[in-house]
């Protein structure tokens, strides 16, 4: 996992994926987020890169040729929206294994609260 982020095999964890709207703001993609508070204790949350979009044709055939098309939303909007969604030990950075520029924060626990 990159720079931080730990997760084992037993820890409660869940990726987010949003939409172009949610992806226009921080107000926006905070909204989108789940609420810490309503997680399990030092729930890892990542926030993906892409905004979820439906497939084409057009991004297959760019696919095929490894080029990605698919819109981003970027690491610090993903970060600052997880931060003003109250998650704590918010960081970033690229998954040496996939690549992926992930945003990730934890739940709030009794030692962050």
């Amino acid at each position: 996992m990159p720079f931080g982020a730990e997760v084992t095999h037993d820890a409660p964890a869940l990726a987010v994926v949003v939409t172009f709207s949610e992806a226009l703001d921080i107000k926006n993609l905070a909204d989108a987020l789940p609420d810490p508070d309503a997680l399990e204790a030092a729930t890892l949350v990542f926030v993906l890169p892409y905004v979820a979009t439906a497939p084409s044709l057009v991004s297959r055939l760019f696919a095929t040729f490894g080029v990605d098309q698919r819109p981003k939303v970027s690491r610090e909007l993903r970060a600052s929206a997880l931060v003003a969604r109250g998650f704590v030990r918010v960081g970033a950075g690229t998954d040496p294994a996939t690549r992926l520029d992930l945003a990730w924060g934890y739940a709030p626990d009794e030692d962050s609260a």
